[in-house]
């Protein structure tokens, strides 16, 4: 944990400290080829306020991703997800968009073209909700969705959850009035209302 957490050198001895986990999740990928499987990568590059890190792994992260894209992009989902956006730093602390830019975390969906050719709805259903109000439950939901597709995933009973959660997959178009309290999200981080506040 220390070493993700310098400022500036993250190494293991002469390699930057992201490379030993692209070169493993390249190697578990190659190991289960052929096998449901799902990889789990943690970067923690933009984990410093002065963001100068996160542009260490831009060229090895493109790099890795073409290289997945090449020998697995024929039935292999790719998500970049990161759990949060900037909660502290320069960028963040004294600035209007600073609880917005929190609130918004990234997320990219990459899908086989053999799977959108098959299935046309799929892109639509993702352009459809590209600025769509999305959680982590409907990430679990997503997951599960691929394993069923096209038919709907079997999510699990949420009716004793501490919040109200009605999940949904991207794979399907999300509603468009959807708000945070149907997604799961707590009012405390809920994107919609950090844009009224910022917006007034």
């Amino acid at each position: 944990d220390k070493l993700y957490f310098r400022p500036v050198s993250r190494c293991f001895g002469p390699v930057p400290a992201h490379e030993p986990l692209l070169t493993y999740e390249s190697q578990f990928l190659a190991a289960y080829e052929g096998a449901r499987r799902l990889s789990w990568t943690v970067y923690l590059e933009g984990h410093e306020p002065s963001f100068r890190v996160m542009g260490s792994l831009d060229a090895a992260l493109a790099a890795h991703l073409l290289a997945l894209r090449a020998r697995h992009g024929h039935d292999t989902a790719i998500f970049l997800v990161s759990d949060h956006g900037i909660h502290y730093g320069t960028f963040y602390d004294g600035s209007p968009s600073g609880p917005r830019e929190h609130a918004t975390p990234l997320l990219y969906a990459l899908l086989p073209r053999r799977t959108l050719a098959a299935w046309p709805q799929l892109e639509g259903a993702l352009s459809a909700n590209r600025r769509r109000l999305f959680s982590p439950f409907d990430l679990h939901a997503t997951l599960l969705h691929l394993l069923s597709y096209p038919h709907p995933p079997r999510l699990p009973d949420w009716s004793t959850a501490a919040i109200p959660l009605r999940a949904k997959s991207i794979l399907q178009p999300l509603p468009r009035d959807r708000e945070c309290e149907d997604a799961g999200i707590p009012a405390s981080i809920c994107p919609c209302l950090q844009h009224a506040s910022t917006d007034t």
